[in-house]
């Protein structure tokens, strides 16, 4: 049986008559009726025949920031431009890559041609059409330019992927719907036939320019079984090659059934010229192949035990440098993944993701070395600033190359996405860094210069508008020729500082000052307590001084020329010159804090009230903000509540950090020129997920995919997910269910129309319209207590549990179609994958598997002794398509079952006090799992091959109780809490592998490759220097 995806719907082709149901569910009477078939369709002949003749091709080249090549010129021109590749695939790298990689080739091996196997479609993939260049953008036009075709593979990342839009674009201004082919390997495409175009309420897997490309109904591939499939063989009869043969039909120009033959013709004749060209030689070679196979075979062995190794000595080095360096723990993860993608590698990834947990972008290297020049008690300059709204950001070092080499300039960047803008080229800076301060919309940039000189800049004109200079610094020694203290005020308007100045017989005194930036003029100076002066604008743009000797305060008004009252904070003490050094004011000018030398204590004062605050209340944030520091080699948070984070650490000690006003978005730099922007999201905490009811993890159904809630009238039905808690309607009745922890249980189809409930006793069966809440037909009585356990795929039949046998029945007739003998009883643990074609048993010692399909039915496809202990606490869990299983045994330990190849490895232990639920993550290479309450959960990480323990994260975001594990339909790793909590976990090896990249997209020094990879060939794991792509 052959099928298209047309319209969202199975578009059946060839085979049997479609009414006759298979003979597994063909009972004497009632037979089943699959849905009505549809006619035989060329996967092109519904295609618009639109046309660009008689129009100006558009090339979107600014996009792309392009210079014009000649195939792309030529096709501006209209001219006929000679194809390079037959087929270019547009993708989403994101989840992807193997989907495509199996796709291009077969689509390029499908036909070949010659006892030498020539291909005859060459096909266009970034990945492997591509080499190293600073012009990937151009590359890719040019391939798109010179493909016959353009296949695209839709999803909701595909949609968002700015690099599949604009290949969209490139294609619809410079081609025909015509050569356009359209696959989806996740989300909905849905056509609106009222208004010819696609239902952009549903679709979600194509993106917007597509919209109006087509004025008919097109035919679409769907490949969404075989997104996260390991099995991309396109031999005969395997299903993917049912779907490349109708996607490479129209490229070869016949039909798809010719296609088909034609390719096992030539694979045929192949065969047939090998076997008859070898047969003359057989004899004389077979002891010089046989020795030459072993050879090749040892040396095989050799090359993958060498990267094996390498792989996990990068790993072990990973783990070594993430506390302190976790730029270079990512780079090492990322090689040791792509040398060989060991267990260790895997670990060493999310321990990475871990140490850059809340790492954006590393906006430049350290210099792994403080230059000594600077002289004793000094270090070169690192600085940093950001506006208050958290768009653009600036920061400079004397230990970046070009300052180095004496050019020096202040860098900007966009905050948003850590995009260069400019540079604001200038002079060098103060020993040890000085002031660098944004007026609060980002358009004005203060910079101390030396020697005790401010420069003030206009951001989006790059223009210097005027030095202030605050004194001769020139004249003074080098401990006093910088400012000693300052501040911006947010609306632009004033610049203060404190400084000394010459006295011209050798002694200095202290000054505080005041500017107008508008015109330069100063409107305070006086002298002030040596080194005793902190200054803060507030939020109305305030001036606010602290005599930080005996805590008085004096304030300036925005328009004023004289200081308002001054008032004392009450119970300050009075501190030295050197005790003054550990007083600060904070930015907004609303506390200070006093940290004696020597004491682990920090006292504060509300400066608005004057008083002292109690020591609960000193280590909040008291307005209600996070509060950012550096505390040695790390940058912390300490959040409204007093809860401190580390957000991330350095080689060598932070020295400046600047947030954004609302919190979110951080930026540090360390001694050494190390610069980071930080987001105050944690990876490792996941995304929060709407659950506006607070669902309970003891209201959701079996296979966690709905849950239920009681009403006065019935029951509440939602679906649980990736995206958070959705109602979809209701059900009635007093037979109704209240969840997994109930003996009232529930089953809904995967389609949301249909739920089945049980009495408490199993007893009695009824059937609903999950919309409406009606109960469709009668309700029934089976002969013996029976356990609904999960609907099928065609979402009329389902699976329940006797005493003695597994059962499929029909929800529309309660007949039962299969009964499968076991030896356990009804409430063995059962697990059913996320497609609903697979189900597992744990039948007393053993792991039975069945597996589904529309003709066979349930039939058996693994049987195997569970190791270790077993007992009645056994639970089950299947991956998302049922490729693997693993069963936490007796023993507490994990028990890995590969169905197809038959092994068993019995893996670590797993906490007795763990939490509900283990979860195999969206690539099935790790299984996760919860374990832990409050502050001391954790989740844990497990090798899905072998069983071994692969690390784990600290866990937020729930409350006290039980957390519950479990998968979503799409993959997704899920945790509940006992509160209602509900967060969607990044645990996916791709998704950690393009979070680092984007982090250290950088190739391995020469130095640390020679290290561990001297003698292989090894491309670095991301691309140098591009634009990471969604």
């Amino acid at each position: 049986m052959q099928a298209y995806a047309r319209g969202g719907r199975l578009s059946h082709i060839g085979g049997r008559d479609s009414s006759i149901p298979p003979a597994w569910a063909r009972p004497p009477a009632a037979p089943l009726s699959d849905p009505p078939c549809r006619g035989p369709d060329n996967p092109t002949s519904a295609r618009h025949r639109s046309s660009v003749r008689g129009r100006e091709p558009q090339l979107p080249m600014a996009r792309y920031g392009l210079h014009m090549t000649t195939v792309v010129e030529a096709a501006r021109r209209g001219t006929h431009v000679e194809s390079m590749y037959d087929a270019f695939i547009s993708y989403s790298q994101q989840r992807d890559v193997p989907l495509a990689e199996g796709l291009q080739e077969g689509l390029e091996k499908l036909v070949r041609k010659g006892w030498r196997r020539r291909r005859v479609l060459k096909v266009f993939r970034d990945h492997t059409s591509l080499a190293a260049s600073s012009d990937l953008p151009g590359k890719i036009v040019a391939g798109l330019a010179s493909s016959r075709f353009l296949v695209v593979i839709g999803s909701p990342e595909a949609a968002a992927s700015r690099w599949v839009r604009q290949e969209l674009a490139f294609w619809r201004a410079n081609r025909s719907t015509d050569h356009l082919l359209l696959a989806h390997s996740a989300g909905e495409i849905a056509w609106d036939a009222a208004r010819g175009d696609f239902d952009w309420a549903r679709t979600t897997a194509i993106p917007r320019e597509l919209s109006g490309a087509f004025s008919t109904e097109p035919l679409w591939v769907d490949l969404r079984a075989f997104r996260d499939a390991e099995d991309f063989s396109y031999a005969p009869r395997r299903p993917f090659r049912d779907k490349v043969v109708t996607l490479a039909a129209p490229i070869h120009g016949i039909g798809k059934d010719a296609l088909d033959s034609r390719a096992i013709q030539e694979d045929l004749k192949a065969t047939r010229r090998i076997r008859t060209a070898g047969a003359g030689f057989v004899v004389l070679t077979l002891g010089a192949v046989t020795a030459g196979t072993y050879a090749w075979q040892k040396d095989g062995e050799a090359s993958e035990r060498a990267r094996t190794a390498a792989s996990r000595a990068l790993a072990s080095r990973a783990l070594e440098v993430a506390s302190s360096d976790p730029r270079k723990a990512a780079q090492f993860a990322l090689y040791a993944h792509a040398v060989a993608p060991t267990g260790e590698a895997a670990q060493a990834l999310g321990r990475a993701v871990a140490a850059n947990d809340s790492a954006t972008q590393h906006l430049q290297s350290g210099n792994e070395a403080v230059a000594p020049y600077q002289g004793v008690g000094h270090s070169p300059a690192t600085r940093v600033a950001m506006n208050r709204d958290g768009t653009v950001l600036a920061y400079y070092s004397h230990l970046e190359p070009d300052a180095l080499n004496g050019k020096y300039a202040v860098h900007l960047r966009d905050a948003r996405t850590g995009a260069r803008l400019a540079d604001l080229a200038g002079k060098s800076w103060p020993q040890d860094g000085g002031g660098l301060a944004f007026s609060w919309d980002g358009r004005l940039l203060a910079v101390e210069t030396p020697f005790n000189e401010i420069e003030l800049w206009d951001v989006p004109q790059r223009k210097l508008l005027r030095t202030i200079v605050a004194s001769d610094g020139q004249a003074l020694a080098g401990a006093f020729m910088r400012l000693r203290s300052f501040a911006f005020s947010g609306d632009g308007a004033r610049i203060a500082a404190t400084f000394y100045t010459s006295t011209g017989d050798s002694s200095y005194d202290f000054h505080l000052g005041v500017w107008d930036t508008a015109t330069g003029r100063q409107v305070i100076k006086e002298k002030a307590v040596e080194d005793g002066v902190a200054l803060a604008f507030d939020g109305t743009h305030r001036l606010l001084a602290l005599d930080s000797s005996v805590g008085t305060v004096r304030t300036l008004d925005p328009a004023a020329t004289t200081w308002g009252a001054s008032r004392t904070l009450e119970g300050y003490p009075h501190l030295d010159r050197d005790a003054r050094f550990g007083v600060t004011l904070s930015p907004d000018g609303a506390r200070v804090s006093v940290k004696k030398s020597g004491s682990t204590r920090t006292d504060a004062w509300d400066v608005g009230s004057g008083k002292q605050l109690a020591p609960a209340a000193a280590a909040k944030a008291g307005d209600g903000r996070a509060r950012f520091t550096a505390d040695g080699q790390s940058v912390v948070m300490d959040d409204a509540a007093g809860r401190r984070r580390i957000l991330g650490s350095f080689t060598y000690p932070v020295v400046s950090v600047a947030a954004s006003g609302d919190d979110t978005k951080v930026v540090a730099a360390s001694s050494d020129g190390a610069v980071t922007l930080f987001s105050a999201v944690s990876f490792q905490a996941g995304t929060p997920l709407p659950n506006e009811t607070a669902l309970k993890p003891t209201q959701l159904t079996g296979d966690r995919r709905f849950a239920v809630r009681a009403m006065t009238d019935g029951w509440e039905v939602w679906a649980v997910g990736s995206a958070g808690t959705e109602r979809i309607g209701r059900i009635g009745g007093r037979e109704t269910p209240t969840g997994s922890g109930s003996v009232n249980p529930v089953i809904i189809s995967a389609d949301r129309s249909r739920a089945v409930t049980a009495d408490g006793d199993g007893s009695a069966f009824s059937s609903w319209n999950v919309r409406d809440g009606s109960r469709l037909g009668t309700p029934w009585r089976p002969q013996r207590s029976t356990t609904p356990v999960a609907f099928l795929p065609d979402h009329v039949h389902f699976l329940a549990m006797t005493e003695n046998a597994l059962q499929v029945i029909d929800a529309r007739t309660w007949q039962v179609r299969q009964s499968l003998p076991h030896r356990t009883s009804a409430e063995a643990p059962t697990a059913v994958s996320a497609d609903g074609t697979t189900v597992a048993l744990i039948d007393g010692d053993e792991l039975v598997v069945w597996r589904w399909t529309p003709e066979q039915g349930l039939h058996r496809v693994h049987r195997s002794e569970i190791l270790g202990g077993t007992d009645f606490r056994m639970s089950v869990e299947l991956s998302r398509q049922g490729h693997k299983a693993v069963v936490i045994n007796g023993d507490h330990r994990l028990v890995v079952f590969d169905i197809a190849s038959g092994r068993v490895t019995q893996g670590a232990a797993v906490s007795p006090e763990g939490q509900d639920g283990v979860a195999f993550s969206p690539d099935n290479s790790l299984l996760v799992h919860a374990s832990g309450t409050g502050n001391d959960a954790v989740l844990r990480f497990w090798d899905a091959a072998t069983g071994e323990e692969r690390g784990s994260w600290a866990m937020t975001g729930h409350g006290g109780g039980g957390v519950t594990t479990f998968s979503a339909v799409d993959g997704s790793v899920l945790t509940m809490g006992a509160d209602g909590s509900l967060v969607r976990r990044t645990v996916d090896i791709g998704a950690w592998r393009s979070m680092l990249c984007a982090l250290a997209p950088e190739p391995l020094p020469t130095g640390e490759y020679d290290r561990y990879l001297k003698g292989m060939k090894v491309e670095a794991p991301c691309r140098t220097q591009q634009p990471a792509r969604p």
